[in-house]
């Protein structure tokens, strides 16, 4: 898999290959398909961030959302082909989002609203309803 590494403080971007993560029985794989650079990676990136330290090397980057491709044996709020969504990683050793895999603690992960086309209309509703707009 491909992810882009910062290997010191204040370094470039660098993408490279790695190995594809392996998911442990809690755990489930997602192929990223959005993530972004925001501040706090920033301030990671450049060793300012006293209160989320990440060693360098590492993979940065903090939210993301992606496809569920493989679930441990343990899992069952999730299966193979949801849409999540989470902040996930990218701190306290944890890979980061900049990365086309990542294997991440199903705690960390929610549905994406995009997955509950069936709510959309009612939810609509309720939110025109509930500031006088109906």
């Amino acid at each position: 898999m491909y992810a882009y590494v910062v290997e010191e403080a204040s370094g470039p971007f660098l993408r490279v290959e790695l190995s594809c993560p392996t998911v442990s029985e809690n755990d489930v794989l997602i192929r990223i398909h959005a993530s972004g650079v925001n501040p706090l990676d920033t301030k990671i990136r450049a060793g300012t961030a006293a209160h989320a330290k990440q060693p360098l090397p590492a993979v940065l980057g903090l939210d993301m959302a992606g496809t569920v491709e493989q679930v441990g044996s343990c899992v069952t709020r999730f299966k193979p082909g949801d849409d999540v969504y989470g902040m996930v990683g990218g701190v306290g050793g944890l890979q980061g989002t900049l990365a086309e895999l990542i294997v991440v603690d199903t705690d960390l992960l929610a549905i994406s609203l995009r997955a509950c086309r069936c709510v959309r209309l009612p939810l609509f509703l309720w939110l025109r309803l509930l500031h006088g707009k109906a």
